[in-house]
């Protein structure tokens, strides 16, 4: 009777080991979204620091953003796109992207917007 579970461990390990790592993978890709959603919207907020000044502009959000994501998004974040619009009172940074895949499957997409008021000069009036 003893024989016939005889090499079920070794199935058992077969099955179980390949789920375990998958896991364990899903759980890194999930880790490497929420690391490049970090790195998007830190850049969104110093484009939108940089555009809503007096004299920003959209080109200098954009270069900004850029400049920021050159130095931190070469791994997690890739193809982030940046738009940056200003009106009359306010400017929207809007980052988009899709995280490093891991694991195949769906893609994560990446997505951060800052906004603010356009900074502005007012005389002190007593």
């Amino acid at each position: 009777m003893a024989g016939r579970d005889r090499g079920s461990v070794a199935a058992q390990v077969v099955i179980a080991i390949p789920l375990l790592v998958m896991l364990v993978l899903l759980i890194v890709q999930f880790a490497l979204a929420a690391y490049a959603e970090h790195i998007a919207q830190g850049a969104a907020e110093q484009a939108l620091d940089t555009a809503r000044t007096l004299d920003g502009t959209n080109t200098d959000g954009q270069a900004e953003a850029q400049a920021v994501l050159a130095q931190l998004a070469t791994g997690p974040l890739t193809h982030p796109r940046v738009s940056v619009t200003r009106d009359a009172t306010t400017v929207t940074v809007t980052i988009t992207g899709t995280a490093e895949n891991l694991v195949p499957g769906p893609t994560l997409h990446v997505h951060a917007q800052a906004a603010g008021p356009i900074e502005e000069f007012r005389a002190d009036t007593p």
